[in-house]
């Protein structure tokens, strides 16, 4: 699958890597996956973040309507915080993410670097543990 799914800190930060093509399907089943991990943690009470990794994606769809759809659960979960992206390509994937971000009124923002991410993840909410530990690290394909 062109995206991974996992725990970046357990309960608090899932962190998603993008990689080639992605189509409308394949973000519908990345969301389902975010999910069954935040369900996992269904009495924690704190907000999670998420953040997205595009620095190995080449092409996203550009029907809004339908990734809205296919994402709409996972960005509008009642325990959903921030959900930064980092590395974007090209200028049409930060479009995309920052109107499907408007289309679901998510708290969504868009970063050149993974470190930038990580900061204002730890900026919004003192709560997280320093992610900058995280910095360098990738998740593999």
């Amino acid at each position: 699958m062109p995206i991974d799914v996992s725990w970046l800190v357990e309960g608090r930060v899932t962190q998603l890597r993008f990689r080639g093509e992605v189509t409308v399907a394949e973000l519908e089943e990345g969301s389902l996956k975010l999910l069954e991990l935040v369900n996992d943690h269904e009495g924690d009470t704190a907000l999670f973040h998420n953040v997205h990794d595009a620095s190995a994606l080449t092409k996203i769809p550009i029907q809004l309507n339908a990734i809205n759809a296919a994402t709409r659960d996972a960005f509008l979960h009642p325990r959903t915080g921030w959900t930064v992206a980092h590395n974007p390509q090209n200028a049409v994937q930060s479009f995309i993410g920052n109107m499907i971000g408007r289309v679901t009124q998510a708290r969504y923002r868009i970063f050149d670097t993974r470190a930038e991410a990580l900061a204002f993840l730890n900026y919004v909410d003192e709560t997280l543990p320093s992610l900058l530990e995280y910095v360098d690290q990738t998740m593999e394909p």
